[in-house]
This record gives C-alpha cells, structure tokens and sequence, in this order.
C-alpha cells in the first residue's frame, strides 16, 4: 500500500550499543515523500563531536568496510510492519554498528529504528537482496533471506571486526587499522529449529535427510556445483524442495 503525502514527525530515541549524539527539531519535515509519525528516525549533525558522524570519518583511515555492500550506496524499499511501503530510499547498512542508514538529500541522514520495518528489499548490482528478521534470537536484527519454503529457510549475516595490527621496523611503530568480515549462514527449519552452517560438503549433507543424500550429490556433480559455493548451494536446495 503506498502511502500519501504527509509529514514525518521526527522522534529522537535512544540509540543502543553505539553513543550518538543527535539534533532535536522541532515542527517536520517532509522525508521521501511519505509519513508517518511512527517512523522513527534519529537525526546526524556534521557538528556532532560523538556518535555516527565520528565512524563515518574514522572510516576512511581503515583498510575495509563495516557496510554490508562495501560502503556503496544503494537503493532500498522499506516496508513498515503494518504492510506500507517507502520506495527509493538511499540506504547503507553499517553492519559493525548495526544501525541502517537512509538519507534525504535535503535533510542529511538518519539511522531508522528497525522495530518498526519488516521487510527491506535492495538493488545492487543489477540483483534484488531480501533482508528479513529471520533469527528468533535477535527479533530485530534484518538477515539477508536467500531462499525461503514451505519447510526451510536459508539466511545469512556477516561479522565485521575491528582489529588493530602493530607493525615494528627497525624500532619504529605503526598501525594498521582494517575491518575484517566473515559471511555467517543459517538454516531455520519449518519447527522453528535454527543451525548454523559452514559452507562445507559435511555441513549441508548433515541437513539433508539419509535417503536423499546420493540424489543431491548426483545433482550437485551432474550440474558441476562446489558447496562452497552460495549460489550453487541455493540451487542444491531449490532443486530438492522440487523434488520433495
């Protein structure tokens, strides 16, 4: 359903696992086009000296990324949990801080609340990405959805850590200051029952039942697949859902 033009009344709310500093406004504003008084948005200024604004900056002294898509700026649409849709929103998802990042050109940026979204859709690289609250650990926390089903569902986070690295030279000292990230990925059953896995041979043949396993080892050599391989164990599943 989209929604009709209206203002947004911005709420200022307490940020968790990160210290921000944010600007009060008073009256509205206008942001994308759409409303509402439930959109919950804390608000950057370039003269904070805490918070968002700082990362930001510090960032480009760091070898990596803390953004889920590389510090690309990508397209979202974000649908609220009671099914209204904002489309063309400008979005980055800072996976170290874990805070989502929409802007207005005119207004500056914001990070949204996602207590209050189900469902972002992304265009990257000419593919839609689907993120989803899927982890009954972390209600709302977005995961990216790979594959969902009447019996299963795949889904995958990535960890980024922040990791300084001492270099000595003939007495003298540096830093080097990078990012690392790992891809994490998980299979939810239809009972609710939720496994991490690695993408290994011995991982995915543990999920699929005894009788099935030379059936998907047949497919996955037929088709010349590599379970190391996201896309290629995306395929494995979808081909075994046909056929179930």
């Amino acid at each position: 359903m989209k929604l009709p033009r209206l203002y947004i009344l911005i709420c200022i709310l307490t940020a968790t696992g990160v210290s921000t500093a944010q600007t009060n406004f008073e009256g509205s504003f206008d942001f994308l086009g759409h409303p509402s008084s439930y959109i919950h948005l804390n608000r950057f200024s370039e003269n904070n000296e805490t918070g968002y604004f700082v990362f930001r900056q510090r960032y480009t002294e760091m070898i990596g990324s803390p953004y889920w898509y590389e510090g690309e700026l990508t397209i979202a649409t974000l649908t609220l949990n009671d099914g209204s849709v904002i489309d063309d929103v400008p979005f980055k998802y800072d996976v170290y801080t874990d805070e989502i990042i929409v802007t207005q050109p005119d207004q500056g940026e914001f990070i949204i609340d996602s207590k209050f979204f189900k469902d972002i859709r992304v265009m990257n690289n000419d593919v839609l990405h689907h993120f989803k609250k899927s982890h009954p650990d972390h209600p709302h926390k977005f995961f990216e959805l790979l594959l969902e089903s009447d019996v299963m569902s795949l889904f995958k986070d990535i960890d980024i850590r922040f990791n300084i690295q001492e270099i000595r030279v003939t007495g003298l000292s540096s830093e080097i200051k990078r990012f690392n990230r790992r891809t994490l990925y998980f299979i939810k059953a239809q009972d609710g029952g939720l496994k991490a896995i690695q993408l290994k041979k011995k991982d995915i043949m543990s999920l699929i039942p005894y009788h099935r396993r030379q059936l998907a080892k047949h497919y996955m050599r037929q088709h010349g697949l590599k379970y190391k391989s996201e896309a290629d164990v995306i395929e494995l599943f979808q081909f075994l859902i046909r056929e179930s």
